[in-house]
């Protein structure tokens, strides 16, 4: 079951389940969750895998999910899973070739979107409960639980995104997105703020992130 590259014109790639087509790409549209989604409409994306505890004796499922959404307020999921010690490598296929369309065909549009907001004087937030990260062309809000600070783009340090949760193909704890910053060369660096990659659009920091920096002045890490 795995992903076709297209020979008929009509897709770039799509992916076949036994049954029929369930996800594919052309050059202005993606197909999740049996809708079409305009790459150029699409507004939100999420996405993560984890393995979930069911309770009792009944063991534990890994769970793939895939979201996008547009501006009309359409959303198509992707949501897989299958016993963790008898994984489905369909699931598996199908889920990490939702995420590399994501990173290289979505996130890079959508991060060039928010670059210009914020170069047009507008303000993106990415909120996680109590913790938040708010982008602006001046720089950069991190706020955790009893910790606040304002940055400008040349304090940002080190950042990384990893949506495997539980350690699931990594050996660092998953599903999350953390920045760290430095206030000068001399510093020491400080972890900034964490967000949950099942938040809409915090997937897209590993794109917009050094995008901001580039535009906006300086990048040390």
């Amino acid at each position: 079951m795995p992903w076709y590259p297209g020979t008929d014109g009509r897709y770039l790639t799509a992916f076949f389940d036994g049954r029929g087509w369930v996800a594919a790409l052309t050059d202005r549209q993606l197909l999740v969750d049996g809708s079409w989604f305009g790459l150029d409409e699409i507004t939100e994306v999420s996405y993560r895998c984890r393995r979930r505890y069911l309770g009792g004796d009944r063991g534990s499922v890994i769970e793939r999910r895939f979201t996008v959404s547009d501006g009309r307020g359409r959303v198509g999921r992707s949501v897989l899973e299958a016993p963790f010690d008898d994984d489905d490598p369909g699931h598996a296929d199908l889920w990490q070739g939702l995420v590399d369309i994501s990173r290289n065909v979505i996130e890079p549009r959508l991060a060039q979107r928010i670059v210009d907001a914020l170069r047009a004087g507008q303000v993106y937030m990415l909120r996680d409960g109590r913790s938040y990260l708010r982008l602006l062309e001046a720089g950069f809000t991190t706020k955790r639980p009893l910790r606040a600070g304002f940055h400008d783009w040349s304090q940002l340090y080190y950042f990384e995104v990893n949506p495997f949760l539980d350690g699931l193909e990594s050996d660092s704890e998953g599903g999350r997105a953390a920045v760290w910053v430095r206030r000068s060369a001399e510093a020491t660096p400080e972890y900034g703020v964490q967000l949950d990659t099942d938040v809409a659009n915090v997937v897209l920091l590993a794109t917009l992130l050094p995008m901001c920096a580039a535009a906006f002045g300086g990048f040390r890490g």
